[in-house]
């Protein structure tokens, strides 16, 4: 990276605070320097989609249907698979099947409408599900399930973070996992319970689409590895005292649970997007968009950064500071969201695999950008970063490179939420892409 003077960089301290130009002198003046700032630039943007994200082994597993005006209608379901928990041995007992429920952990995410209520069923999965070591399933990816519901429940706009949801199975698959205890099939070490019975998947009923929530797969409490789904059958011994009884069989091979979505774009803006064509903002009502889950993200490119190179060779580029706002009026509260965004440097193929440097040279992945906001009254909310060696990369290099920024959803949001970002292009009334880039010429 270039080295940047040690009162340049005090000088680009000061103005970050002030952010108005003027005179700076160091201590041992050698010089006066004149104090720009550019920030109208013109920034054009694409939203992007990269439609083969790998969404098994989450700790949170989604489920739900919601219909959004720009990006249409998405519908996400889960599935999971069990294994016997313990080993079972009613040891001659005269033990009677009463019943069985999927109990699920709210883990507190949802987005949406919270006051709605949504319907859920449970399906049993019909197909091959989870038998190599290596197996792992994507976004895309579907299972076939049974045409029966083995149970539902509706969304509660009560659930708190930690509620336990207890959802009462059909007796039919109960009373066929039952009589296996009783052939004492039921240990963790069984393949074949394995092969018969492959798992559930959870999915939205019919066309309400109201909120899309989260529930834990796991946890690791104390370096301990906790299940949080659990499959529990009750039973009870008769005799001359009636004695009741549960089992747990608990999600097994917790890298082949996966979430599964399936989005419908026809008649919004977007209904021509694939991982092969991106949107230009100016044919989606002159924005661009970042949305988990899906892996949507908004290519930035600034196609006269090089303009720079006509300016009196004196000045000195000392920063460059990019802001991604949201388009106001876009979200109902902050939570919506993304906490943060990573912000990769690609081509004109869209590649990803170039990097960032950080001020002391170091390299890494992609920069990330927290989310700043007014939560009370929802004024603005954006993110912020340092692109000044990006800005040096392009004014270094002679002709076209194509290069271009994305800013994307963090890895980690992208598995485990659908958080959305709409951002003003820049025709839009209000543009939410701005370049400040920070110069100095040295007068005297």
């Amino acid at each position: 990276m270039r080295a940047i003077p040690i009162f340049i960089f005090a000088l680009f301290i000061s103005l970050a605070a002030c952010e108005q130009p003027g005179n700076f002198t160091p201590a041992e003046d050698p010089g006066t320097f004149e104090v720009s700032i550019l920030d109208t630039f013109h920034i054009e943007s694409s939203t992007l989609l990269a439609d083969s994200i790998i969404t098994s082994g989450l700790s949170r597993l989604l489920v739900g249907h919601m219909v959004d005006t720009d990006l249409g209608d998405l519908k996400v379901r889960s599935y999971f698979k069990f294994s016997p928990g313990d080993f079972l041995d009613f040891e001659d007992a005269n033990m009677v099947y009463d019943s069985l429920q999927l109990i699920l952990n709210f883990d507190g995410y949802v987005i949406g409408d919270r006051e709605k209520t949504q319907v859920f069923n449970v399906r049993e999965i019909v197909q091959e599900f989870g038998t190599e070591d290596d197996e792992l399933y994507f976004g895309f990816d579907q299972l076939n399930t049974g045409r029966n519901s083995l149970g539902n429940f509706s969304f509660d706009h009560d659930w708190e973070e930690g509620d336990s949801i207890f959802i009462s199975m059909d007796n039919e698959l109960g009373e066929r996992l039952f009589d296996l205890a009783e052939k004492n099939e039921l240990y963790p070490t069984n393949l074949d319970f394995l092969r018969d019975f492959e798992g559930l998947m959870i999915e939205p009923e019919g066309q309400e689409a109201y909120q899309i929530f989260g529930f834990s797969s796991s946890e690791t409490v104390n370096g301990n590895f906790q299940n949080k789904i659990v499959l529990r059958m009750y039973y009870h011994e008769e005799g001359e005292f009636t004695e009741a009884h549960s089992y747990d069989f608990v999600q097994i091979r917790e890298d082949i649970a996966f979430n599964s979505y399936q989005s419908e774009r026809e008649g919004t803006a977007l209904a021509t997007l694939t991982g092969d064509n991106p949107v230009a903002a100016r044919l989606s009502g002159d924005k661009s968009y970042v949305q988990a889950g899906l892996g949507i993200q908004s290519k930035i490119r600034f196609p006269y950064l090089k303009k720079l190179r006509e300016l009196d060779k004196e000045y000195i580029v000392n920063a460059a500071i990019l802001r991604v706002e949201a388009v106001k009026g876009s979200y109902t509260h902050v939570s919506e969201l993304p906490d943060s965004l990573s912000l990769f440097i690609t081509d004109k193929y869209n590649n990803i695999g170039q990097v960032f440097f950080n001020i002391s040279g170091g390299a890494s992945v992609a920069q990330y950008g927290s989310l700043q906001a007014d939560e009370e009254l929802n004024l603005f909310a954006f993110y912020e970063f340092d692109i000044t060696e990006f800005v040096f990369q392009q004014l270094r290099e002679e002709g076209e490179q194509g290069l271009a920024l994305i800013a994307s959803a963090t890895p980690t949001a992208i598995l485990n939420s659908v958080d959305k970002l709409s951002i003003g292009g820049v025709d839009y009334g209000s543009p939410g892409l701005t370049l400040k880039i920070y110069m100095t010429k040295l007068t005297e």
